[in-house]
């Protein structure tokens, strides 16, 4: 029996230039895991973003992690994140709205 698919719509035009240098870039130095889809973004497509930004995209949560990206539709990465958070480590947690409201305001004018 065939699975159903639903469509995703994906962002993979030309690369939008981004501010590595504003001030408020939450994303560099970071080590970041993305967890699930977020609208209108091909995963590969955001990492190469958050690596503009100076930031490490990273495949899944481990000691080094300071944020997360989550999305909807999250896979078995956000309980481990989860745990590592209740073990003490410091991990911010970037819900889907969030990311794309500040991609949108890191792009270069």
């Amino acid at each position: 029996m065939a699975t159903k698919q639903h469509p995703v719509t994906v962002r993979v035009a030309e690369r939008t230039p981004i501010a590595e240098d504003a001030p408020d870039n939450p994303f560099r130095g970071k080590h970041i895991v993305i967890t699930g889809d977020i609208d209108g973004y091909e995963r590969d497509y955001l990492q190469s973003l958050i690596a503009d930004l100076g930031g490490d995209a990273y495949h899944g949560p481990n000691k080094k992690t300071d944020m997360a990206i989550i999305g909807h539709r999250f896979g078995s990465k956000a309980a481990k994140i989860e745990a590592l958070i209740a073990s003490g480590q410091p991990i911010t947690i970037l819900e889907e709205y969030t990311v794309i409201k500040l991609l949108k305001s890191l792009k270069k004018e």
